[in-house]
């Protein structure tokens, strides 16, 4: 997921899919505050997912 905006989409969607399990269980003014860390983490995990392959790969000799 090389996009940024795709990124924050996602995330953004993903937040406000699991908020919307607990909502219930938070007040109004709770919510805004889960959304932000629900973002943050959703959105971490979605850079950390990329992080392998945006680094470049190392060849190694082969043994034979």
């Amino acid at each position: 997921m090389d996009n940024q905006k795709l990124k924050h989409d996602v995330a953004m969607a993903l937040s406000k899919a699991i908020l919307d399990i607990f909502q219930n269980l938070l007040r109004p003014e709770e919510f805004r505050d889960a959304m932000e860390e629900t973002y943050s983490a959703v959105k971490a995990g979605l850079e950390n997912y990329d992080a392998p392959r945006e680094q470049p790969r190392k060849l190694r000799p082969t043994q034979n």
